[in-house]
């Protein structure tokens, strides 16, 4: 029939309408079947992050308590070492020790117990009444029979009920018998308390620093017996519940002694028998697995329908036209010389081309980015991480020689402006071949890495290198050279390291190469633990000035002091050459300096303020004297003071003047212009030229008690500081003669004119309290009969 309409078969296109709708219907259909089975998926999610976590803080706390027993270890042999017992055992009163701050187990006790079992000194409140508490403790029979360090991990304590660990050293009488043992006690029953209270693995404001934020919001500690499988804190009510129920290091949830259901992992106290073992509620990993499951479908829907309808969008008006750009983009991203094709409509052939240069920018940036970080600014050789990366690219065979230069910051650059260290670095390449890497890793160390196939080879080119300085600098900069060689598994990194410690060792030796060696690394550690503590005492008020007079060698009338540092800490004096040296090598000499000058100053205003006019010597460190900023300290400490500046006289040594006389001429003449005097210290230990006498403004001249130790035995000493004196009277410098602990020797320098004197015959040195009744005395000292 004309103008019917048949029905259109095959039906026709889709609306975008439609196809909008059932897609949200398939979303909402998937993020319901999402939450039904998420929840598991979350589940297994949430006990792999609370295992990180837990992993986390029981390694934490596992090397906390590792470290408390170490520090246990180090403080009661450090007490056998450096105490005298014996007089601790035969004073009636007893003494109280002091547990080391590192000693993190609460309610640990360190006591000195006499072989009898009776406590002589402890550092806790316990009775010294003459009974013997550890009277035929397994413990003291094991420690007296050891000739070293003993440790008893788990023993019952007879002063205060409840399982300890021992740690103890016995110490030996006169006669060489076993007198007792410095035991130090380390409580169990509350170290999970205590670990739980420290929450390992959080930062200060109480949030955890890694891992995850939810499951794991409060955690269980348990110190573990492993050899035995049973608790060893917190000791639980039940006994019954002290074993170890279960396999503690599984995703699966075992039932705690504390009767709570846990996700535990165990890990490992390093050189003990113990575990520690953290733990989360399982109620807890599972109530945070469902609310994550449930937020994510809520947030997952919303964003998902978001997305649908941005999709159809975002199709029409520009995914299409870029799908071919992006693909050619992403292709750019994974080959750095990959470009862009700058083709298609002119739209995306500007963006073509503007990408393109955008990749050749961030070419030039990673390659300028790459060499900065791998290379030194000043001389543009490798530097330290530069190094270990071309050490760590080597195989087997390759030696690291760290060569450090003496002397280089006074090396002037000459008519080709480069700097010296670049002219010795080219030295050293030509002398290492060319497959050697140079590198500078310090201001002023050149470290070499070659490959060589037998350490005599690397000796001999060590020599070499210690030639090459030589000749490229005119002698004027010596080369001290550490060397290391490459062994399996170890690591660029390490192997530098082990150069720089061999380096230290040579320098602190004299010698022109040394070779690493493992005892390298336990003075290393020493040297560390020193430079730690010494920084701790500037700020702790540890370090103290005592005073030695200075007397008038005619009539013994005290003229003056000299302050020497010494270091309170733990209980005993620790003498300067124990610590001063670490000062001078960890760059703590300047504060070490001021500290002494500033409170000697204070003192000798005082003593002048009662009536007592004395002279105030003073020591000054090598390295003080090339520390731009060392007049400005001498400056505030008299300021501070009120001292007047000519009561001041500065000691520095011989060899200080001599190997920094160019360095530190300016910060001398700079002290001599505030009005200060300046001495000479050991003079005559080595140094044969006396030109520095008539550049510097010296006044006081200290002869050496190397040389007054044998006046009246030696005619030579005798002649040398007879010569020394006539030498400072002609110069007009006052001359002082150290260390005189004999009468014989006063007499001599009094026959020889010397003016003034110091020595353990005229005064020891002591705190300030100590020498006032000398200055308040009228009698003189060292007078003959």
């Amino acid at each position: 029939m004309v103008g019917r309409r048949e029905p259109q078969r095959g039906g026709g296109r889709w609306s975008v309408r439609g196809i909008a709708t059932v897609t949200v219907a398939v979303v909402v259909a998937l993020d319901a079947l999402a939450v039904l089975w998420g929840h598991r998926v979350a589940q297994q999610h949430a006990v792999a992050e609370d295992r990180r976590h837990l992993l986390l803080v029981a390694d934490t706390a596992a090397d906390e308590v590792a470290r408390t027993v170490a520090t246990a270890a180090a403080q009661v042999t450090g007490l056998v070492a450096g105490a005298d017992l014996t007089a601790v055992l035969a004073s009636p009163g007893g003494c109280t020790l002091a547990i080391d701050a590192g000693t993190a187990f609460p309610g640990a006790r360190l006591s000195v117990v006499s072989a009898d079992g009776s406590i002589a000194c402890s550092s806790a409140d316990v009775p010294i009444d003459g009974s013997q508490p550890h009277a035929g403790a397994p413990w003291l029979g094991r420690a007296l029979a050891s000739d070293g360090l003993m440790t008893l991990w788990d023993t019952g304590d007879r002063v205060r009920d409840g399982d300890v660990a021992v740690v103890a050293h016995r110490f030996h009488a006169d006669d060489g018998t076993a007198a007792g043992a410095v035991a130090l006690f380390l409580p169990l029953d509350d170290v999970a308390g205590a670990l739980a209270a420290g929450r390992p693995g959080r930062d200060a404001a109480g949030d955890r620093a890694e891992g995850p934020t939810g499951p794991a919001a409060d955690t269980a500690f348990f110190l573990v017996d492993t050899s035995s499988r049973t608790i060893a804190s917190p000791v639980p009510s039940d006994e019954d519940a002290r074993p170890v129920a279960g396999d503690w290091d599984s995703a699966e949830p075992v039932v705690t002694p504390d009767g709570v259901e846990r996700h535990v992992v165990t890990r490992p106290v390093e050189g003990t028998p113990w575990a520690i073992a953290a733990g989360s509620a399982w109620a807890d990993v599972v109530a945070h697995a469902r609310s994550e499951a449930v937020r994510q479908a809520l947030v997952g829907l919303a964003l998902l329908a978001a997305l649908v309808g941005a999709g159809f969008l975002l199709h029409r008006t520009v995914v299409g036209p870029l799908r071919r750009l992006t693909r050619a983009v992403e292709a750019a991203a994974t080959d750095p010389d990959r470009r862009v094709p700058e083709a298609g409509a002119q739209e995306l052939r500007r963006l073509g081309r503007e990408f393109n240069a955008l990749l050749d920018v961030r070419a030039g940036h990673e390659a300028r980015h790459r060499h900065a970080a791998t290379h030194d600014d000043e001389t543009g050789l490798l530097n330290a991480p530069g190094l270990v990366e071309h050490v760590d690219t080597c195989h087997g065979g390759s030696h690291v020689l760290a060569v450090g230069l003496r002397g280089l910051v006074h090396l002037d650059v000459d008519g080709t402006d480069l700097p010296p260290a670049v002219r010795i670095a080219a030295a050293l390449a030509d002398a290492a071949g060319p497959t050697a890497a140079v590198a500078r890793t310090g201001e002023a160390v050149l470290t070499v890495c070659v490959s060589r196939d037998s350490t005599r080879d690397v000796d001999a080119l060590a020599h070499r290198l210690a030639e090459a300085v030589d000749a490229a600098s005119g002698g004027a900069v010596r080369a001290a050279i550490g060397v290391a060689t490459h062994q399996p598994g170890t690591g660029g990194a390490d192997l530098v390291r082990r150069a720089a410690t061999a380096l230290s060792a040579a320098s602190a030796q004299g010698r022109v190469a040394v070779r690493f060696e493992d005892s390298m690394h336990e003075r290393a550690e020493h040297h560390a633990r020193t430079e730690l503590a010494l920084r701790r005492a500037l700020t702790a008020g540890e370090l103290v000035v005592h005073y030695q007079p200075i007397v008038d060698v005619a009539d013994g009338t005290v003229l003056g002091v000299e302050a020497l540092v010494r270091w309170e800490r733990d209980g005993r004096l620790v003498p300067p050459l124990e610590f001063v040296p670490v000062a001078e090598a960890s760059g703590l000499i300047g504060a070490l300096g001021a500290h002494v000058l500033r409170e000697a100053c204070r003192q000798s205003a005082r003593w002048r303020a009662q009536g007592h006019d004395l002279l105030l010597s003073v020591n000054v460190a090598a390295g003080q004297l090339v520390d731009g900023g060392f007049v400005d300290v001498v400056e505030r400490a008299l300021a501070e003071s009120g001292l007047p500046p000519d009561r001041l006289c500065l000691e520095i040594t011989e060899s200080a003047l001599v190997a920094h006389g160019a360095g530190g001429q300016d910060t001398l003449l700079g002290v001599e212009a505030l009005g200060v005097r300046l001495a000479v210290d050991d003079f005559g230990t080595g140094y044969s030229s006396l030109a520095y006498l008539r550049d510097l403004p010296v006044t006081e001249i200290k002869v050496d008690r190397g040389f007054v130790a044998h006046l009246g035995h030696d005619p030579r000493d005798t002649e040398l500081v007879a010569s020394v004196v006539a030498m400072g009277r002609a110069l007009g410098m006052a001359v002082v003669a150290e260390g005189v602990e004999t009468q014989q020797q006063l007499d001599a320098l009094r026959a020889l004119g010397c003016d003034m004197a110091q020595g353990y015959l005229l005064g020891r040195p002591g705190p300030a309290a100590r020498l006032e009744p000398l200055l308040r005395g009228t009698a003189m000292l060292g007078r003959s009969a």
